[in-house]
Protein backbone atom coordinates (compact mmCIF):
# COMPACT_ATOMS: atom_id res chain seq x y z
CA UNK A 1 0.00 0.00 0.00
CA UNK A 2 1.23 3.48 -0.86
CA UNK A 3 0.44 6.68 0.93
CA UNK A 4 -0.41 9.47 -1.44
CA UNK A 5 2.30 11.36 0.43
CA UNK A 6 3.56 11.13 4.00
CA UNK A 7 5.33 13.45 6.40
CA UNK A 8 8.39 12.17 8.26
CA UNK A 9 8.08 14.12 11.51
CA UNK A 10 4.30 14.19 11.96
CA UNK A 11 3.86 10.49 12.82
CA UNK A 12 6.20 10.86 15.79
CA UNK A 13 4.44 14.01 16.97
CA UNK A 14 1.01 12.48 16.58
CA UNK A 15 2.08 9.39 18.47
CA UNK A 16 3.10 11.60 21.38
CA UNK A 17 -0.16 13.54 21.24
CA UNK A 18 -2.17 10.33 21.09
CA UNK A 19 -0.37 8.93 24.11
CA UNK A 20 -0.68 12.08 26.19
CA UNK A 21 -4.12 13.27 25.13
CA UNK A 22 -6.15 10.36 23.83
CA UNK A 23 -4.80 7.51 25.92
CA UNK A 24 -6.82 4.36 25.47
CA UNK A 25 -9.99 5.94 24.16
CA UNK A 26 -10.58 3.06 21.76
CA UNK A 27 -12.36 0.47 23.90
CA UNK A 28 -12.90 -2.11 21.19
CA UNK A 29 -11.35 -3.23 17.92
CA UNK A 30 -12.71 -5.44 15.21
CA UNK A 31 -10.37 -8.30 14.30
CA UNK A 32 -8.12 -7.80 11.31
CA UNK A 33 -8.27 -9.92 8.19
CA UNK A 34 -5.34 -12.34 8.36
CA UNK A 35 -5.71 -13.10 4.65
CA UNK A 36 -4.60 -9.64 3.53
CA UNK A 37 -1.97 -10.35 0.88
CA UNK A 38 -0.52 -8.53 -2.07
CA UNK A 39 -1.36 -11.32 -4.54
CA UNK A 40 -4.81 -10.10 -5.50
CA UNK A 41 -6.68 -12.04 -2.78
CA UNK A 42 -6.99 -8.88 -0.66
CA UNK A 43 -10.20 -7.83 -2.40
CA UNK A 44 -13.53 -8.66 -0.85
CA UNK A 45 -13.76 -11.57 -3.26
CA UNK A 46 -17.54 -11.35 -3.34
CA UNK A 47 -20.37 -9.37 -4.78
CA UNK A 48 -22.24 -7.19 -2.28
CA UNK A 49 -25.94 -7.53 -1.65
CA UNK A 50 -26.56 -4.76 -4.15
CA UNK A 51 -24.77 -6.63 -6.93
CA UNK A 52 -21.63 -4.50 -6.78
CA UNK A 53 -18.20 -6.14 -6.91
CA UNK A 54 -15.59 -3.95 -5.17
CA UNK A 55 -12.13 -3.53 -6.71
CA UNK A 56 -9.10 -5.20 -5.17
CA UNK A 57 -7.53 -1.81 -4.39
CA UNK A 58 -8.69 1.77 -4.00
CA UNK A 59 -7.47 5.28 -3.33
CA UNK A 60 -9.13 6.47 -0.13
CA UNK A 61 -9.26 9.99 1.27
CA UNK A 62 -10.66 11.39 4.52
CA UNK A 63 -12.20 14.60 3.22
CA UNK A 64 -14.11 16.26 6.04
CA UNK A 65 -15.58 15.82 9.50
CA UNK A 66 -18.65 17.14 11.29
CA UNK A 67 -18.20 17.59 15.03
CA UNK A 68 -20.75 18.19 17.75
CA UNK A 69 -20.72 21.92 18.69
CA UNK A 70 -20.43 21.00 22.38
CA UNK A 71 -19.00 18.21 24.47
CA UNK A 72 -21.07 15.21 25.44
CA UNK A 73 -22.99 16.31 28.50
CA UNK A 74 -23.44 19.86 27.21
CA UNK A 75 -20.21 21.56 28.28
CA UNK A 76 -18.78 24.08 25.81
CA UNK A 77 -15.50 23.35 24.06
CA UNK A 78 -13.51 26.52 24.63
CA UNK A 79 -15.54 28.42 27.22
CA UNK A 80 -16.74 27.65 30.72
CA UNK A 81 -20.43 27.00 30.55
CA UNK A 82 -23.26 24.75 29.43
CA UNK A 83 -25.29 24.85 26.24
CA UNK A 84 -29.05 25.29 26.24
CA UNK A 85 -31.14 22.15 26.52
CA UNK A 86 -33.13 23.36 23.51
CA UNK A 87 -30.00 23.17 21.35
CA UNK A 88 -29.22 19.64 22.51
CA UNK A 89 -32.77 18.65 21.66
CA UNK A 90 -32.52 20.41 18.31
CA UNK A 91 -29.52 18.31 17.33
CA UNK A 92 -31.32 15.13 18.36
CA UNK A 93 -34.28 16.11 16.19
CA UNK A 94 -31.98 16.75 13.22
CA UNK A 95 -30.71 13.18 13.55
CA UNK A 96 -34.29 11.95 13.57
CA UNK A 97 -35.00 12.66 9.91
CA UNK A 98 -34.27 10.18 7.08
CA UNK A 99 -30.74 10.61 5.68
CA UNK A 100 -29.94 13.14 8.42
CA UNK A 101 -26.62 14.54 7.19
CA UNK A 102 -28.10 17.65 5.53
CA UNK A 103 -30.29 18.49 8.50
CA UNK A 104 -27.46 17.95 10.97
CA UNK A 105 -25.04 20.03 8.87
CA UNK A 106 -27.51 22.92 8.69
CA UNK A 107 -28.07 22.77 12.43
CA UNK A 108 -24.40 22.48 13.39
CA UNK A 109 -23.03 25.20 11.12
CA UNK A 110 -25.14 27.88 12.76
CA UNK A 111 -22.88 27.55 15.80
CA UNK A 112 -19.72 28.45 13.84
CA UNK A 113 -19.44 31.88 15.46
CA UNK A 114 -21.67 31.16 18.43
CA UNK A 115 -20.80 32.29 21.94
CA UNK A 116 -20.58 28.61 22.91
CA UNK A 117 -16.95 28.66 21.75
CA UNK A 118 -16.80 25.98 19.01
CA UNK A 119 -13.75 23.70 18.80
CA UNK A 120 -10.52 24.14 16.84
CA UNK A 121 -10.22 20.65 15.30
CA UNK A 122 -7.04 18.93 14.16
CA UNK A 123 -6.90 15.29 13.09
CA UNK A 124 -4.97 12.38 11.67
CA UNK A 125 -5.87 9.01 10.14
CA UNK A 126 -4.35 5.53 10.18
CA UNK A 127 -4.96 2.14 8.59
CA UNK A 128 -5.08 -1.21 10.40
CA UNK A 129 -2.42 -3.35 8.74
CA UNK A 130 -0.25 -6.25 9.87
CA UNK A 131 -1.91 -6.33 13.28
CA UNK A 132 -1.27 -2.68 14.14
CA UNK A 133 -2.22 0.87 13.21
CA UNK A 134 0.09 2.04 10.43
CA UNK A 135 0.50 4.62 7.67
CA UNK A 136 -0.49 7.61 9.79
CA UNK A 137 -1.25 10.75 7.81
CA UNK A 138 -2.06 14.22 9.19
CA UNK A 139 -5.38 15.52 7.97
CA UNK A 140 -4.80 18.87 9.65
CA UNK A 141 -2.06 20.24 11.90
CA UNK A 142 -2.14 22.92 14.57
CA UNK A 143 -0.54 25.21 11.98
CA UNK A 144 -3.29 24.97 9.36
CA UNK A 145 -6.47 24.06 11.24
CA UNK A 146 -9.60 26.20 11.21
CA UNK A 147 -10.67 27.73 14.50
CA UNK A 148 -14.15 27.93 16.00
CA UNK A 149 -15.83 25.45 13.70
CA UNK A 150 -17.63 22.13 13.89
CA UNK A 151 -17.61 21.53 10.12
CA UNK A 152 -14.07 21.01 8.88
CA UNK A 153 -12.83 20.22 5.38
CA UNK A 154 -9.41 18.77 6.05
CA UNK A 155 -6.60 20.61 4.23
CA UNK A 156 -4.11 17.76 4.52
CA UNK A 157 -0.43 18.21 5.22
CA UNK A 158 0.96 21.14 3.16
CA UNK A 159 4.42 19.59 3.37
CA UNK A 160 3.11 16.68 1.29
CA UNK A 161 0.89 18.23 -1.38
CA UNK A 162 -2.07 18.41 1.02
CA UNK A 163 -2.62 14.65 0.85
CA UNK A 164 -5.56 13.34 2.88
CA UNK A 165 -5.27 9.62 2.28
CA UNK A 166 -3.60 6.70 0.60
CA UNK A 167 -3.45 4.87 -2.71
CA UNK A 168 -3.17 1.13 -3.14
CA UNK A 169 -5.42 0.34 -0.17
CA UNK A 170 -6.57 -3.32 -0.22
CA UNK A 171 -10.37 -3.47 -0.21
CA UNK A 172 -11.51 -6.37 1.97
CA UNK A 173 -14.01 -7.11 4.71
CA UNK A 174 -11.38 -6.78 7.44
CA UNK A 175 -10.26 -3.28 6.46
CA UNK A 176 -10.34 -0.53 9.10
CA UNK A 177 -9.42 3.13 8.99
CA UNK A 178 -9.16 5.10 12.22
CA UNK A 179 -9.69 8.86 12.41
CA UNK A 180 -8.58 10.73 15.55
CA UNK A 181 -9.85 14.28 16.14
CA UNK A 182 -8.75 16.67 18.90
CA UNK A 183 -9.62 20.23 19.89
CA UNK A 184 -6.56 22.49 20.00
CA UNK A 185 -6.34 24.45 23.23
CA UNK A 186 -3.72 26.72 24.76
CA UNK A 187 -2.57 24.08 27.22
CA UNK A 188 -4.37 20.74 27.37
CA UNK A 189 -5.97 19.62 24.13
CA UNK A 190 -9.43 18.05 24.40
CA UNK A 191 -10.29 14.70 22.86
CA UNK A 192 -13.11 15.10 20.35
CA UNK A 193 -13.19 11.48 19.30
CA UNK A 194 -11.62 8.40 17.75
CA UNK A 195 -13.82 6.68 15.17
CA UNK A 196 -13.43 3.98 12.56
CA UNK A 197 -14.38 3.61 8.92
CA UNK A 198 -14.96 0.03 7.77
CA UNK A 199 -15.43 -2.04 4.63
CA UNK A 200 -19.13 -1.23 4.22
CA UNK A 201 -18.37 2.48 4.44
CA UNK A 202 -15.66 2.24 1.78
CA UNK A 203 -17.92 0.19 -0.52
CA UNK A 204 -20.63 2.86 -0.16
CA UNK A 205 -18.15 5.52 -1.26
CA UNK A 206 -16.91 3.36 -4.14
CA UNK A 207 -20.45 2.90 -5.39
CA UNK A 208 -21.34 6.59 -5.11
CA UNK A 209 -18.11 7.84 -6.72
CA UNK A 210 -18.33 11.01 -4.64
CA UNK A 211 -17.69 12.13 -1.08
CA UNK A 212 -19.99 10.16 1.22
CA UNK A 213 -20.76 11.28 4.80
CA UNK A 214 -20.44 8.30 7.14
CA UNK A 215 -22.42 8.60 10.36
CA UNK A 216 -20.17 7.75 13.33
CA UNK A 217 -22.06 9.37 16.21
CA UNK A 218 -22.48 6.03 17.97
CA UNK A 219 -18.71 5.54 18.20
CA UNK A 220 -16.27 6.76 20.81
CA UNK A 221 -17.47 9.73 22.83
CA UNK A 222 -20.29 10.54 20.43
CA UNK A 223 -18.74 13.92 19.60
CA UNK A 224 -17.69 13.14 16.01
CA UNK A 225 -20.95 13.03 14.07
CA UNK A 226 -19.96 12.34 10.44
CA UNK A 227 -16.76 11.62 8.52
CA UNK A 228 -16.76 12.36 4.79
CA UNK A 229 -14.76 9.87 2.74
CA UNK A 230 -13.85 9.43 -0.91
CA UNK A 231 -12.94 6.08 -2.48
CA UNK A 232 -11.78 5.65 -6.07
CA UNK A 233 -11.21 2.19 -7.58
CA UNK A 234 -7.77 1.36 -8.93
Amino acid sequence: MRRLFQSVWWPALLTCIAALTLGCAMDSQRPSNDDDDDDGDSSSGATTGGGYTPPAFATIEIVDTLVQPWMTGGATWDLDGQVAEADIQGLAEAFGVPSPYGAVLDFVTKFATNAYGPPDPAAWAEIWRDGAWNDVIPLCTFDNNDEDTSATSWPGDPAWANARGWSGVPVNEGMRIRVSVIDEDISEHDTIGIVEINYDDVVAALMEQQVVPIQVKNQGLGQVLFVGISAIPE
